[in-house]
């Protein structure tokens, strides 16, 4: 909201932008959760390194194809990647099988935190 509101972002869908910015942050929530609540103080660790790599390699900065191959290979397995992807779509004129696709890897995501977090935490 504050995209749209105070730093005056044009979104195409202001409506599908919020709802996206939710449910994003409701996986990285759980993922950071998960992380947390499994392996505690080291799980903290863990979802800054998660973070770090995900801000250079999840191609919301630079595009994706200038960074280093590291960063190229990690990308499919970035959370981010699919966020920014689907923000980007509420922005930008929804197509929507593009749009489908990050919600669901999203949602996918989303379950994995949860199942592990079940699984590992017990």
């Amino acid at each position: 909201v504050g995209d749209i509101y105070f730093l005056g972002v044009t979104v195409n869908n202001p409506a599908i932008f919020i709802s996206l910015s939710l449910l994003i942050s409701l996986v990285f929530t759980f993922i950071v959760y998960s992380l947390v609540s499994v392996f505690g103080n080291i799980g903290k660790a863990m979802e800054v390194n998660l973070l770090v790599i995900q801000f250079a390699g999840s191609g919301g900065t630079v595009p994706i194809q200038v960074t280093p191959k590291f960063f190229q290979n990690v990308n499919p397995f970035l959370p981010f990647t699919y966020g920014i992807s689907a923000l980007r779509e509420a922005v930008a004129g929804i197509y929507e099988p593009n749009l489908t696709g990050d919600i669901i890897v999203l949602l996918i995501f989303l379950a994995l935190a949860i199942v592990l977090n079940v699984l590992l935490k017990g």
